[in-house]
């Protein structure tokens, strides 16, 4: 999960693994970086609304805390780092956001490219392991909670149907903080096409993270990479 938007998510629900032996390569590695740029999506590619670009290529990491309640969540991090932070030959991250009325709606999305199609495999593996750790609902109220913010997580379903061999993780959070009590819907959604990983996150109210707006997102991220592919 893009790093902004993961610390703050909170919590998992359903996941396909990956499965199979490994594929061949589908993306140049010589090209990675500018094909992981070319793949991301753009405002114009997602429905509801007038979106706007709010970061591009954010890669920064906030580190989940070394309390007890965090301990499984903080070993399956530990894990998946290198594939976010080192393993990869080429990665682009866009944030994408909708302002209505009350909160607004994020999409993040993170491309990276890598040298071969294990690694990718395993970057979506180490995914999963970490939304599915014994402890991370309890880790991100606890980590919340250090913060001053009262959150209530609650796994969900996700809005429409995982891509095919890929993780779909939801959650609906309650939040308080300094009186103020919000409800928020978060998908995160990741999968793995030849030597590319792909991780699509989104949050924002329950009424405006919609089965549309995630389907488009997905089919969009998806048709974007087919079209970054190497001939």
């Amino acid at each position: 999960m893009h790093a902004g938007a993961s610390r703050r998510s909170v919590a998992r629900s359903n996941a396909v693994a990956a499965t199979g032996p490994p594929v061949a390569n589908r993306f140049d590695v010589a090209r990675a970086d500018a094909i992981a740029h070319t793949a991301l999506l753009q405002p114009a590619d997602l429905p509801g609304g007038t979106w706007s670009v709010t970061s591009r290529d954010d890669f920064s990491q906030g580190a989940y805390p070394a309390i007890p309640e965090c301990a499984a969540t903080r070993v399956a991090d530990a894990a998946h780092d290198p594939f976010l932070f080192t393993e990869y030959a080429g990665r682009a991250h866009i944030c994408l956001s909708l302002e209505p009325a009350t909160l607004p709606v994020d999409a993040n999305e993170l491309v990276l490219i890598y040298s071969n199609g294990t690694k990718a495999q395993t970057a979506l593996s180490t995914f999963g392991s970490l939304y599915t750790a014994s402890d991370f609902e309890r880790c991100m109220e606890a980590a919340a909670a250090e913060d001053g913010v009262a959150f209530r997580v609650t796994k969900a379903s996700p809005r429409i149907a995982v891509p095919s061999g890929g993780h779909a993780f939801a959650w609906d959070v309650t939040a308080t903080a300094q009186g103020i009590t919000f409800t928020m819907h978060l998908e995160s959604i990741a999968w793995q096409s030849g030597n590319a990983f792909v991780e699509l996150d989104m949050d924002g109210p329950p009424n405006g993270v919609t089965a549309e707006l995630v389907s488009a997102a997905i089919a969009k991220a998806q048709a974007r990479l087919v079209a970054a592919e190497t001939p």
